[in-house]
């Protein structure tokens, strides 16, 4: 690992800060001063000091809270305390957040961390990893409740998987078992069968049980052997064959946001109207040329009726003169597809792009014959969200839509692939976050292309 990665990781300072930090000559390794910011180190032996202080080398951190009632599983809030308000500061450094979310008056283990993947893996419904609640209810459960319960039950946002209802001695004090953990859904399934839930308590997650010597309110890291237990799922894969990957292609398969803004800015200061930060397009893209052009209309406060057509045919005009401009494949994207062809998957992509522009973009930056099917907006077609192009590329390829896997980095393409009826994964190394993925409803979400090689 490089030195300027190891104290970044450490919170000592942003990468950048980092670097000039090294430079000073503050940092000791292994006793010796050391001035290159590049230097290797092995963060499992070295010993890294700066200004005399040595620092303890922990990217992730995985901490167990049992939460009071009174509190909020959120970041922040202006009405509520909140759960961060119970872990001591000395962690704050790490951008912690909680892992899905108990209601104010619940009370129960929840899990802290700064691991974005392991938190969607236990949150994901793909993983299927139950939650454990003590509850009790104002009237007795019965046993006809156990069979309503793991019938699983229709809501108006969300259909519940098989829940578990366990009743014990006191037919009022119950645990149930449920796979997704959407809002107030312990009540609301209890409420389902005539009663209320007066008093509500998260026991376990997956194998994970409460330390029942925390007080409300106190919490902990994991232990090592917790710690293993949770990963053994976050590591597991796909439980169905998979024949076919279907892509999107800008922001997954390729960097083209320098590319796009450039041509949305010089159509735009063509019409007589401001460039837009970089930045801003990653806001802008996802859903089509069209929307694009009418996000960038709209943030220069533009009448989109009557300057669509002009900015569209310029950006049109410049993207296809140079398709490829300040354009390539992400770090492991060629490797990915060579090894999944070697493993005899079947690639396509589905793209927003026009349709001649995505062939062209492909053709030059893959070459000929790495895709088996590609599909850019034609005239007339639905775009994506709409499962159309995905649709189609299953029929060509001659799989079943669950026989493949929908990658990419925005909710658009989250919602195209479970639309069609695909797997879902997201990607982090695009234009978009990994909240919006998740609230997408991803059922992966990966960091880097090697991951979806040890997903399917």
């Amino acid at each position: 690992m490089r030195l300027d990665k190891y104290l970044a990781d450490c919170n000592v300072a942003s990468r950048r800060e980092s670097k000039k930090i090294i430079r000073t000559g503050v940092v000791t390794v292994n006793g010796e001063v050391v001035e290159n910011t590049g230097e290797n180190v092995d963060e499992k032996t070295a010993v890294v000091c700066v200004n005399g202080e040595t620092l303890f080398y922990k990217r992730f951190v995985y901490i167990m809270l049992n939460k009071p009632a009174g509190c909020v599983s959120a970041r922040e809030d202006k009405r509520y305390p909140t759960v961060l308000d119970y872990i001591d500061e000395s962690y704050k450094p790490f951008d912690i957040f909680p892992v899905g979310r108990l209601d104010v008056d619940t009370e129960g283990l929840l899990l802290i961390t700064n691991d974005g993947k392991f938190a969607h893996s236990m949150l994901s419904p793909n993983k299927n990893v139950y939650k454990r609640y003590f509850a009790v209810t104002d009237r007795p459960m019965e046993e006809a409740d156990i069979e309503k319960f793991a019938a699983g039950m229709e809501f108006k946002e969300f259909t519940a998987k098989s829940a578990r209802l366990e009743l014990t001695e006191n037919p009022r004090e119950v645990y149930i078992e449920i796979a997704e953990g959407k809002y107030h859904q312990v009540k609301r399934m209890v409420d389902r069968v005539g009663k209320a839930v007066n008093y509500l308590k998260r026991v376990a997650i997956g194998p994970l049980k409460i330390d029942e010597t925390l007080a409300p309110g106190e919490s902990r890291e994991l232990t090592d052997e917790e710690l293993a237990l949770l990963m053994a799922i976050k590591e597991k894969k796909m439980d169905k064959e998979i024949k076919a990957c279907v892509f999107d292609l800008d922001g997954t398969l390729t960097n083209t946001i320098n590319a796009i803004a450039h041509f949305g800015n010089e159509a735009l200061v063509k019409n007589g109207f401001n460039a837009l930060p970089v930045n801003d397009y990653k806001r802008y893209v996802g859903d089509g040329r069209k929307v694009l052009i009418e996000r960038i209309l709209r943030a220069n406060n533009a009448d989109i009726e009557a300057n669509y057509d002009a900015v569209c045919a310029d950006y049109d005009a410049g993207y296809e003169a140079d398709p490829l401009y300040d354009t390539d494949a992400y770090e492991g994207i060629r490797t990915l597809l060579t090894k999944l062809k070697k493993r005899k998957i079947k690639l396509a992509v589905c793209t927003n792009k026009p349709d001649n522009v995505a062939h062209d973009v492909i053709r030059q930056i893959f070459g000929e014959g790495v895709f088996d099917f590609i599909s850019g907006v034609i005239d007339g077609q639905p775009t994506k969200p709409a499962p159309d192009s995905a649709l189609r590329a299953a029929a060509a390829l001659e799989v079943t839509p669950e026989e493949c896997v929908f990658i990419g980095d925005t909710n658009v393409d989250i919602k195209t692939g479970k639309n069609a009826g695909m797997t879902t994964v997201g990607v982090l190394w695009g234009f978009r976050d990994y909240d919006e993925l998740n609230e997408a409803g991803a059922e992966y979400i990966i960091e880097n292309p090697k991951e979806l090689l040890d997903l399917i």
